[in-house]
């Protein structure tokens, strides 16, 4: 069964007392003293607030908001940020930078046999899915995938395949109204 990270880790967690979840905010900042970090800014509601940590302070911003918010800090390469009239807390070259978006292709195949997971949601199938963790709903919808080398010089892979039985058309949000090729196949740069 799918799981996102709140229901896996911050739901169970909500009866400790040592946990306050908010929602609604936007860190702006975080707050640097002697060198430490020593909590976050944050805006809710159209103030600007600021929280303090007793011991530390964990950043778990995702991808592009860690590094986002590093550098709004002062915490990156000294140019850029003196640029940008951001005080420099710490000169750490690298922070935001190589930061890559996955491009795609998809490859549409038509199905020659009723595989596809087009006409999965059912409510048989939910019953089958809820009663028996069976059938098309038990898919993680990447059925096989790979990764390659685009050519045998290279030292690492550079393209990923991604193989699943579903529409392809607007992320998958899509259903089209006639009968179409099931796209099969998608392709991602590495």
């Amino acid at each position: 069964m799918r799981s996102s990270a709140a229901s896996a880790y911050l739901k169970p967690a909500l009866r400790r007392g040592n946990l306050t979840v908010w929602t609604g905010i936007h860190s702006t900042r975080i707050l640097i003293e002697n060198g430490r970090a020593a909590g976050v800014e944050y805006l809710q509601n159209g103030t600007l607030h600021q929280a303090r940590a007793v011991r530390e302070v964990i950043l778990s911003a995702g991808t592009v908001g860690s590094p986002h918010l590093l550098l709004l800090s002062g915490i990156g390469p000294l140019y850029p940020l003196e640029s940008l009239g951001i005080a420099v807390e710490c000169d750490l070259p690298g922070v935001g930078e190589n930061l890559q978006d996955h491009l795609s292709v998809v490859v549409p195949y038509a199905c020659t046999q009723p595989v596809s997971l087009a006409a999965a949601q059912t409510l048989p199938n939910l019953l089958r899915y809820l009663i028996a963790k069976r059938g098309p709903l038990t898919s993680n919808v990447a059925e096989a995938g790979a990764f390659v080398k685009s050519s045998p010089e290279l030292a690492d892979t550079d393209l990923q395949f991604h193989f699943g039985p579903v529409y392809y058309i607007e992320h998958g949000s899509l259903r089209p109204a006639a009968p179409v090729p099931i796209n099969l196949v998608r392709v991602s740069l590495v």
